[in-house]
């Protein structure tokens, strides 16, 4: 009952009561009583013997949230989905309707929505009742039934503004007609002229609106049966049409349910019918037709398309325009020394006081190899949060009566290059019948310094099995574990809590002290600068290898020049990549392997905007053909009232196509870019106010608003219609965009920023910690809560008063009089 054959002579799949056994997971055939897991469901192979409703009784899962995909995942059953349940855009109002709506669907009160919008045209349905969003298109693929129906109307010679169509005589149903093409004035005027009702469509969405295949109409009848029950051998129709008038040939061969015959003779399975190839070859008789795709275009199975920015304005507008600036400059690899400590030395040269926002309470000064560096008071200090960071993993199985390690594995682990990695291995036991648990350590090497950073704790459940298989998922905290106090770790030892258990405590040995108190004494072999964990157990520094870690290890530094424009260089674990044994982490401005690339700097100033907050955060929409827009969060904070521009870098191979800036709880569009960048370019724009997204209820009256959110959104076109200047708005899952046509073109938004919910909240105080990423990210940001500030929210300003130079002493211009300070 899965498709797969697991009993003898295949009974488990022949069982036909399959509805019996009422399985949650199972979909219902639509005119049969035969049930099939839901995992075939839309998977282009027809399980159901009805024709294949389990391929289009509903609309592909294309967005994870939408309601769709909810049920056929069977996350919700129809009677707890709501009107207000996710929507996806690009199936409201397309003449298709969801079958999780009961009174008022996605297919009502669209009066106010166009039938031929990006989405519609030309998607091989007609979303239009007189298909007018189909005419005139170059449909995909040669062999589907899309570009079959496009080629017949070439080959009968049909102009323009006209459909397909098989001209019923209703003086005498018996005879049978040619196919030819008639206008589509005569489309959708309430006759039917076309057999299966082709040019009144409408007829058999109106009788079955939740069967998207029954969509042929029998001739002198009301009932309306599935394209693919057309050429089965059977009479499904009262007169029989759908054999004998579709496919005459079919008395001039031995006829087959299980195969459809092709006129030429071909035998295809009855599988592939209607599956959007022809499988008949094109040989056939263009007068008739004889392809196994025939009618197939009356199932309701558009193509789905994605968000095209394409039918937008460009901003910034133009290269003359006074917002945007476009300038090339080189890029030539050149060999690059490995960078070496410099000594910093403050020079006579004059920095210009208005940068100085770039060191907060700090000094800007420039170095004597002509660099710009930040000498910080003592209230503020430079923070890693983990780019460049290289951890060693020990993974250890440990005798839970003796707490000795009986095997271990020791990984490299790098957030840069290995997030998301999976790491496969095994920890053997001499002894079965024994109980085992097993206990990770994790450590920073911070140049060449090693530091504990923190523990997991995993109980094995099954001891007496020979195999028990762990699926561990490990977030390192930001910030080491702190230690506790205890007694019973002794005076070599301290106590630590897991990450993963708050209610278990262990014992943290310190070198040359081993045993589950730490009372056990051992002489360390291991290097000078490595860590003992037992005497057979170091940990090494990157720049040492073997089981005690007195091998060097220099791979970085054998291979100069590897990483351009001071990039680091990183040791990389060779067990899992044997053909790279270093990776480069890039300095901002560049990317690439060896940070040879030099990435698109994108200036943004504010314009007019006064009202800003000391953080902001950049959205960059990267749109794609094959899925919905993805989205990557940038975080810039501002520290001077002087500070009117900031920078934003991207590689050239993932430069976004739109930009917004987030304000506080405002929304700017800042770039729109239609056409591909050039590589290496610099651009510049500006946040003006008359590009500010609002919120729907801004836009739309108080009784719209109150509306179920299905119907309210059916009202989006009518804001670009009547705000001619408006560019964008959003509501509670949208973000829209007006199109040339002042059509609205809106796709999913999550407004809530990534929270730190799968690693810690390393932030003080009750700040806020959020992040660039849900997994796997690269920088993160704390936003501190009243009376507190400093990068992890740790300062705080409870006692202390505030004077005039305390508010206006950082932003006051040095050698500029009173009268001529900025304001």
């Amino acid at each position: 009952m899965d498709g797969y054959e697991d009993c003898p002579n295949n009974y488990d799949e022949r069982y036909e009561k399959t509805c019996d056994l009422n399985m949650k997971h199972r979909y219902k055939c639509s005119n049969i009583n035969q049930c099939i897991p839901r995992i075939m469901l839309n998977d282009n192979v027809q399980q159901c013997l009805d024709g294949g409703s389990d391929e289009y009784s509903y609309e592909i899962c294309y967005n994870s949230n939408s309601l769709q995909c909810e049920y056929l995942r069977y996350d919700n059953a129809l009677s707890t989905i709501t009107k207000n349940s996710n929507i996806v855009f690009q199936q409201i109002c397309n003449g298709m309707r969801d079958p999780f709506y009961v009174n008022e669907t996605d297919e009502t009160d669209c009066d106010l929505w166009p039938c031929v919008t990006e989405y519609t045209i030309c998607d091989t349905y007609w979303n239009c009742k007189t298909g007018i969003d189909e005419l005139n298109c170059n449909y995909g693929e040669e062999g589907t039934s899309e570009f079959f129906s496009v080629q017949y109307a070439k080959g009968h010679n049909c102009p323009d503004q006209t459909q397909y169509c098989v001209k019923i005589d209703y003086k005498n149903y018996s005879r049978i007609n040619n196919m030819t093409c008639i206008s589509i004035t005569e489309v959708n005027n309430n006759h039917i002229d076309c057999l299966g009702a082709s040019d009144e469509r409408d007829y058999c969405r109106r009788a079955y609106p939740n069967e998207r295949t029954l969509r042929y109409k029998c001739l002198n009848s009301t009932k309306c049966i599935s394209p693919t029950q057309l050429c089965d051998c059977k009479k499904n129709c009262d007169l029989g049409d759908d054999e004998t008038h579709v496919c005459p040939w079919l008395t001039s061969y031995k006829c087959d349910s299980t195969f459809f015959t092709c006129s030429n003779g071909y035998q295809s399975k009855r599988q592939y019918h209607c599956n959007g190839w022809n499988e008949c070859g094109w040989e056939f008789n263009l007068i008739h037709g004889g392809n196994d795709e025939i009618f197939c275009d009356l199932i309701e199975k558009p193509k789905f398309k994605y968000l095209s920015i394409n039918n937008f304005d460009v901003y910034p507008a133009n290269a003359s325009s006074s917002l945007l600036i476009i300038t090339s400059y080189q890029n030539k690899q050149q060999n690059y020394l490995p960078a070496q400590k410099q000594q910093i030395a403050v020079t006579d040269v004059r920095i210009d006081v208005k940068r100085s926002f770039y060191c907060n309470y700090g000094f800007l000064i420039r170095t004597n190899q002509n660099e710009l560096k930040c000498l910080c008071s003592p209230n503020y200090y430079a923070t890693d949060l983990g780019g460049n960071n290289i951890y060693k993993i020990l993974v250890t199985l440990i005798d839970n009566e003796t707490d000795v390690i009986v095997s271990y594995e020791q990984l490299t682990f790098i957030p840069i290059r290995n997030c998301m990695q999976k790491y496969v291995f095994y920890l053997l036991s001499k002894v079965i019948n024994r109980n085992y648990y097993v206990r990770i350590h994790a450590y920073d090497l911070y140049r060449n310094q090693i530091e504990y950073r923190a523990s997991w704790y995993y109980d094995i459940k099954f001891n007496f099995l020979p195999v028990n298989r762990l699926t561990i998922k490990v977030y390192i905290p930001v910030k080491p574990s702190i230690s506790l106090l205890c007694t019973q770790c002794n005076k070599h030892g301290q106590c630590k809590q897991y990450v993963n258990n708050n209610q278990s405590i262990f014992c943290l040995c310190d070198p040359g002290w081993t045993g589950k108190y730490c009372d056990i004494k051992y002489k360390c072999k291991c290097s000078i600068e490595s860590l003992c964990i037992n005497n057979e157990i170091c940990i090494c520094p990157e720049n040492k290898m073997g089981s005690l870690c007195y091998i060097p290890y220099s791979v970085c530094k054998k291979k100069e020049n590897i990483c351009a424009h001071n990039g680091t260089c990183l040791a990389y674990d060779s067990r899992f990549n044997l053909a790279e044994s270093t990776i480069c982490s890039c300095p901002v401005g560049y990317s690439g392997k060896s940070c040879h690339i030099a990435n698109i700097k994108v200036d943004i100033s504010f314009g007019e905007i006064t009202n800003i907050p000391s953080v902001i955060l950049i959205h960059s929409i990267h749109t794609h053909h094959v899925k919905d827009p993805t989205r990557k969060t940038y975080f810039q904070r501002i520290s001077s009232l002087y500070q009117r521009t900031f920078s934003v870098y991207y590689s050239p191979d993932n430069f976004p196509k739109l930009i917004y800036t987030q304000l506080g709880n405002e929304y700017y569009l800042a770039a729109l870019l239609t056409k591909a960048i050039q590589i290496h370019t610099l651009l510049s724009t500006t946040i003006i106010s008359s590009n500010q997204c609002f919120h729907v209820e801004r836009l739309l009256n108080s009784k719209i608003m109150l509306l179920d959110r299905i119907n309210r959104v059916k009202f989006y076109h009518q804001i670009c219609i009547q705000n001619l200047t408006k560019l964008c708005f959003y509501d509670e899952t949208f973000m829209c965009l007006c199109t040339n046509d002042r059509q609205a073109d809106c796709f999913t938004f999550n407004h809530n920023v990534y929270g730190c919910e799968n690693s810690d909240n390393y932030c003080e105080n009750n700040g806020r910690c959020i992040q660039n990423e849900d997994f796997c990210p690269t920088n993160s940001l704390c936003i501190c809560s009243e009376c507190y500030y400093g990068g992890l929210c740790q300062f705080s300003t409870t006692g202390y008063d505030l004077t005039l130079d305390g508010i206006i002493g950082l932003h006051i211009q040095r050698d500029v009089s009173i009268q001529e300070q900025a304001p």
